[in-house]
């Protein structure tokens, strides 16, 4: 409710003054035009994000966790060589999980294997170095490519640049209206903004498929071609102008 409170006074600051400077009349019985206005923004992704896992079961809980650090940390290195900054990684904290057996019998469970993984998130924004860093990793040894993602490093950005243009159409349709009717646009009696739609990026499940393709070649990877489309965001805005 607060959020929505401030999304609302916001838009009733980016609207332009440029209606009646009398009191609004908002009441039940005066004239209103509703409108519903609508905005999107576009633009190239420019980071991509990368993430794998490495997983390993062993009947040792230390052996388990022994194979993924070593494996985690060969692939940081070859990051490091490659020229990839500390803080484009995001290297998740290792964890264990018992996997257990269940006897029918006996009606008992125990310990069969140990099971530890840790995740490696790699960001970059040179998108020639998407087929370099999951080839290390896949020579690493890490198993699982569980994420591809192009995503925009400034999203606000581009969501108020979505709102602004839903608050251009509203008042552009509620000036049409009014032209039309020949009535005359007071000023809003009320604006609210929905939710700003979440960014969509079209290419974020071709990019998992490319990976896993590239992850199936087995260790001679292949480059693979990657094309960036737009990322959309979109936003609507519900306004509610008095009439003369």
């Amino acid at each position: 409710m607060f959020k929505k409170t401030i999304m609302t006074l916001a838009a009733a600051a980016l609207i332009p003054q440029a209606y009646s400077a009398e009191a609004v009349d908002c009441s039940i019985n005066h004239g209103r035009i509703h409108v519903e206005g609508y905005g999107k923004a576009e633009a190239y992704p420019d980071r991509a994000q990368l993430v794998f896992k490495s997983v390993e079961r062993n009947p040792q809980s230390d052996k388990a966790l022994e194979a993924v650090e070593e494996k985690v940390a060969m692939f940081l290195s070859e990051l490091d060589n490659a020229g990839i900054k500390k803080e484009q990684i995001i290297a998740k904290s290792v964890s264990l999980e018992p996997e257990y057996s269940y006897d029918d019998k006996k009606h008992i469970r125990t310990v069969n294997l140990y099971r530890a993984q840790r995740t490696v998130i790699v960001q970059t924004s040179d998108f020639s170095k998407i087929p370099e860093i999951t080839n290390m990793a896949m020579q690493s040894g890490l198993n699982e490519i569980a994420g591809f993602s192009y995503e925009i490093k400034d999203p606000e950005k581009l969501e108020r640049e979505a709102r602004q243009n839903a608050i251009s159409d509203a008042k552009e349709k509620a000036e049409l209206l009014a032209s039309g009717f020949e009535v005359k646009l007071s000023k809003p009696c009320s604006i609210n903004f929905n939710e700003t739609g979440r960014i969509y990026s079209p290419n974020s499940r071709n990019g998992n498929m490319a990976l896993m393709a590239m992850k199936a070649a087995g260790p001679e990877i292949p480059e693979a071609e990657y094309t960036q489309e737009k990322i959309t965001v979109q936003s609507s805005v519900s306004a509610d102008f008095a009439i003369e």
